[in-house]
């Protein structure tokens, strides 16, 4: 059989295939691997699976999850396989590999990302990509791996962000490096499992800003929250240890999802058909006196004030130009030391500089 005859039999083979699963192509096997030309699409058309490109670095690839069809790519993308090792052509291929786990492999057959799970050889094992956006990886029927337990800097409905206080093993977002580089950025966000639950931005490893606590409909910190939600946020307590937060909206086909931005601000998005693109809500997260140590040790917050940080009584700003110009990281100092050697005198009273 020629060449030809043969890539001929192969996409009537293909096209075959398609055909069986219907008119959306979900599905992938270890037989049926998708190139940088073919793309997987949920049963209803929400979501798209594929190789794409970033407008501003359109010689990287990447194999991710959008919304179909709803605009640009930057804001339609709510997770990337490979976001810190793309492609650098169109030979990349994604497939379930021998051992069972997906892959994303280049013209080399060097693997570049891997869903990294333990499935036993031969048995069978699909992909499938679900109209919620959640990519599910199944062996004998049993699911072993999903997307929604690796997100990246996107909470969509029906998504679980969670912390588990007896292992330790959360599920939490990671921001984008920057708005034109999906790597892994500085800041990620989740549930801090306190003795009640508060939604923390870090980072790094420090924290930089908290949601308060949840009072059962929302997280006290954050004004008018309810509203820009849709009172579509649920924490639950499994009483298994694990704590985790949903997302819903009442009209189901309201295209709707936050996400976690490069400078560590959390964001809304949702899908305005009348302008055929998405608008950005700003950070529900009040005002700047939530983020997380705005004034330093021994500082004091007060957004109604022009200059919203003050030193408690009896100290002093660290740095005065720092402070001065507003920043107030480093925050204040004493005035003068603690005299901790000082006889009690009930008679006198400590001035100002004292405390």
């Amino acid at each position: 059989m020629s060449g030809s005859n043969l890539s001929l039999l192969l996409h009537l083979y293909y096209c075959l295939y398609c055909l069986s699963f219907g008119n959306a192509f979900d599905t992938i096997t270890s037989s049926t691997p998708i190139n940088d030309s073919q793309a997987l699409v949920s049963n209803n058309g929400v979501f798209r699976l594929g190789f794409f490109s970033l407008s501003s670095s359109t010689d990287h690839r990447y194999v991710g999850i959008w919304y179909n069809n709803r605009g640009v790519l930057e804001e339609s993308v709510i997770w990337i396989a490979n976001r810190n090792k793309p492609l650098k052509d169109d030979s990349g291929v994604f497939m379930v590999s021998d051992d069972g786990n997906l892959v994303v492999s280049d013209g080399q057959n060097q693997t570049l990302w891997s869903s990294n799970v333990r499935n036993p050889r031969g048995v069978n094992v699909s992909a499938q990509i679900l109209d919620t956006g959640n990519l599910v990886l199944k062996a004998n029927g049993n699911t072993v791996w999903e997307s929604f337990w690796e997100p990246l800097n996107v909470f969509v409905p029906m998504m679980r962000l969670s912390t588990n206080v007896r292992t330790g093993e959360k599920v939490e977002l990671t921001s984008w490096k920057s708005s034109s580089d999906p790597s892994t950025g500085s800041f990620t966000s989740g549930l801090q499992p306190l003795a009640i639950p508060q939604y923390f931005v870090w980072n790094n490893t420090k924290p930089y800003w908290r949601s308060g606590p949840w009072n059962g409909h929302s997280f006290t910190g954050v004004p008018n929250m309810s509203s820009v939600v849709l009172n579509g946020l649920s924490l639950v307590n499994d009483n298994r240890g694990t704590f985790y937060l949903t997302l819903a909206f009442f009209n189901s086909s309201y295209l709707s999802y936050v996400y976690l931005d490069p400078q560590g601000i959390t964001r809304q998005r949702f899908w305005d058909d009348e302008k055929g693109n998405w608008t950005t809500y700003d950070s529900p997260a009040g005002t700047e006196c939530a983020l997380y140590g705005k004034c330093g040790a021994f500082g004091i917050c007060n957004s109604q004030k022009p200059s919203i940080c003050s030193c408690m009584k009896g100290f002093k700003p660290n740095n005065i130009d720092e402070w001065n110009s507003g920043n107030w990281t480093n925050g204040c100092t004493r005035i003068n030391p603690l005299r901790c050697h000082r006889v009690n005198n009930t008679d006198s009273e400590p001035d100002d500089n004292e405390y």
